[in-house]
C-alpha cells in the first residue's frame, strides 16, 4: 500500500502542509534538515504522488488529452510525437484518443475527456466543428491543430500549416519538370483544406498557362487505397498524364504501388509527389519527393501554446501558419 502525505508527516513529526511543500519544491522558510528528513521518509517508502487527490485541491488535473483522426497514418504519428515531447517538458501527462474521422466517436471522446476532467484539449480530428457544443458543456480549453475553425470562446490557438502553399510548392516543382499532364489527389471535397489545396495546385497550373483537366482531379480520401484505386483507374482507362500530385504521403504511396504493378517506371514514366514528408519517404526503395508541413512542429506548438493559457502564462489568442518546404527526392 502507498504511503501517503500524511503518513510521511506522522513519520516526520511535521504538519501536512510542511510535507506538501517540500515535495512540491516550495520550501520557503523550512529548515535544511527537515527537508532531508522527509525526503528520505519518502524515498524509502516509495511514495507516489497522488495526483487525483491533488487535481482535488488544485483544481488542475496537469492532463491534457490529445484527439487525431487516424493513428496509422504516420504523419499523426509525428504529430503525437511533438505533443509528448512537449507536455513532459513542460511536466504534464496526456492521454490520447483515435476518432477514426468518425463524428459519433470524437463526441463520446470529448465527452470523456471532460468527465475526466483534463486540463486542456488538443484537437486534430476532422469533426470537430460538429462537436463544438461539447467542449463548450464542459468549458475546456482547447487548440485546433492542423485546421482553421471558426471562433469558438473555448478554442484558445489554432496551428496549422499552408495548405495552399503546400500544392502550390507541390504542383509547380512537377510544372518546373516539364510536366503539363498532372493528376491532382485529394481528400473529402468538401473539407476546408481540400479546398485550400485545390486553389494551390490551380494557381501553378494557371502560372504555367496550363489548363485544368477534370478528368485528372479526384477527391476522396488521403488514405493509400484512394491512391491506388485512382492510379490504377487512369491506367487501365489509358488516360493522358505524365505525373502525380498526391496531397497526402499515403496517397502517393498508394499511386507508386499501382504504377510498380503495372511496371511504370518512376519517376522516367511517371513522377509523383506526396505532401506531409512522413519519415517513411526516405526508407522505400525510390525515396518520396514530398511537401513537408511539419506535423511534430504542430503538436509540439499546439501544446506549448495550450499549457501557456492553462498556466495563465498567455491569455492572447494564438494563430500560427506553419510555412510548408519542398523536399526533393527521387520520385521526381
Amino acid at each position: 500500500m502507498n504511503v501517503t502525505i500524511k503518513d510521511i508527516a506522522r513519520m516526520a513529526g511535521v504538519s501536512t502542509s510542511t510535507v506538501s511543500r517540500i515535495l512540491n519544491n516550495k520550501v520557503g522558510f523550512i529548515s535544511e534538515a527537515t527537508q532531508e528528513k522527509v525526503l528520505k521518509i519518502a524515498k524509502e517508502h516509495s511514495y507516489v504522488p497522488n495526483h487525483f487527490a491533488r487535481s482535488l485541491v488544485t483544481k488542475k488535473s496537469k492532463i491534457i488529452g490529445i484527439i487525431i483522426p487516424d493513428i496509422l497514418n504516420p504523419f499523426f504519428t509525428e504529430m503525437i510525437r511533438g505533443c509528448d515531447d512537449m507536455v513532459q517538458k513542460l511536466g504534464y501527462s496526456m492521454i490520447m484518443l483515435n476518432s477514426d474521422d468518425d463524428k459519433e466517436k470524437e463526441k463520446k471522446h470529448l465527452d470523456y475527456l471532460g468527465q475526466l476532467s483534463v486540463d486542456g484539449i488538443i484537437l486534430a480530428s476532422g469533426s470537430l466543428t460538429s462537436n463544438l457544443d461539447i467542449i463548450n458543456k464542459y468549458k475546456i480549453p482547447f487548440v485546433a491543430v492542423d485546421k482553421i475553425i471558426k471562433e469558438n470562446k473555448h478554442c484558445v490557438g489554432v496551428v496549422y500549416s499552408d495548405n495552399r502553399k503546400a500544392a502550390y510548392l507541390a504542383t509547380k516543382h512537377l510544372i518546373t519538370k516539364g510536366h503539363t499532364k498532372i493528376v491532382f489527389l485529394c481528400g473529402a471535397k468538401n473539407s476546408p483544406s481540400s479546398q485550400e489545396r485545390f486553389i494551390g495546385y490551380c494557381a501553378a497550373m494557371n502560372e504555367g498557362n496550363l489548363p485544368i483537366d477534370n478528368n485528372l482531379v479526384y477527391f476522396g480520401e488521403y488514405l493509400h487505397g484512394f491512391g491506388y484505386l485512382i492510379t490504377k483507374k487512369l491506367i487501365e482507362s489509358n488516360y493522358d498524364f505524365s505525373s502525380i500530385c498526391c496531397m497526402s504521403d499515403m496517397l502517393a504511396l498508394g499511386a507508386m504501388k499501382a504504377l510498380r504493378e503495372k511496371r511504370i517506371s518512376v519517376p522516367r514514366e511517371c513522377a509523383v509527389i506526396g505532401c506531409d514528408d512522413i519519415f517513411l519517404n526516405d526508407l522505400i526503395d525510390c525515396p518520396l519527393s514530398s511537401v513537408k508541413r511539419r506535423p511534430y512542429d504542430m503538436g509540439s506548438r499546439g501544446v506549448e501554446i495550450l499549457i501557456s493559457y492553462i498556466e495563465q502564462k498567455n491569455q492572447e489568442f494564438v494563430d500560427e501558419c506553419l510555412e510548408p518546404i519542398l523536399i526533393v527526392r527521387e520520385t521526381t
